[in-house]
């Protein structure tokens, strides 16, 4: 079992993206000339939503369901991973529900993303307990760490709008949009079944319990959101252009 305050520090974070998301949602219904009063039903139904997701993984967690991983069909760890994956394509291919995300201001879409240094800082602390492999921490292929660095960085800069604004946070969000991916790949090899690399040891069994099964369905999903919706903003695509907002405008 990790220590306490591994899974303090673990929860903290959680909750503090489950709070920032409502007041997101919240902000940018005033943007978009919600009343008050339906902005915080909004977010209040964003709580409810986030917070019945967790509670049914932990649940889910707690009586074993997710113990076999990828190592039978149909694999039960599907369940906490697909349904996040299918949100964001909702949220980005629904033309309402990208309208409401894309007028974030850019600045808060990468700033945000600082949130991976405590990510990092809870792996360090479970590979160095023994609970997972080396590869997932930023001593081993989990480089994820650069983008929370770099967060707070950048996000300064986009906000000050100078004229190569649009392209930092373009290639910006692209990079830690692929690094992101890299470390879902490490993660996959960690876990028992099909992809598991031997090399990987000890096998990354301690996503399948509460509350390290957020890992997976919560916490990396919003990060991949963030970099989707940025990524939605700031492209200047045939199929975004006419509907979201000038990227000066949302900074």
């Amino acid at each position: 079992m990790a220590n306490t305050g591994t899974v303090l520090l673990f929860v903290l974070i959680v909750g503090a993206l489950v709070a920032g998301m409502a007041g997101v949602v919240w902000r940018n219904g005033r943007v978009l000339g919600l009343s008050h009063a339906t902005g915080r039903r909004r977010a209040g139904g964003i709580v409810l939503l986030l917070g019945g997701w967790l509670g049914v993984l932990g649940v889910l967690a707690a009586n074993g369901f997710f113990d076999t991983f990828l190592t039978r069909f149909p694999p039960p760890f599907a369940l906490a991973l697909l349904p996040p994956w299918i949100a964001i394509f909702c949220c980005i291919a629904v033309p309402a529900l990208r309208t409401y995300l894309v007028v974030t201001p850019m600045a808060w879409l990468i700033g945000y993303q600082v949130f991976r240094v405590g990510i990092e800082y809870v792996l360090w602390n479970l590979y160095h307990q023994g609970l997972i492999p080396r590869a997932m921490s930023f001593e081993g292929q989990n480089i994820d760490l650069l983008v929370g660095v770099t967060a707070p960085i950048i996000a300064v800069l986009v906000a000050r709008q100078y004229a190569w604004t649009r392209l930092l946070a373009l290639a910006w969000n692209g990079i830690a949009l692929l690094i992101l991916l890299n470390t879902i790949r490490v993660a996959f090899q960690s876990f028992p079944g099909i992809f598991y690399d031997p090399a990987m040891q000890p096998p990354n069994t301690l996503v399948s319990q509460v509350p390290f099964i957020w890992l997976p369905a919560f916490v990396v999903p919003m990060a991949l959101l963030g970099h989707a919706v940025a990524l939605a903003q700031v492209l200047p695509t045939v199929l975004y252009q006419k509907r979201q907002p000038s990227f000066r405008s949302t900074m």
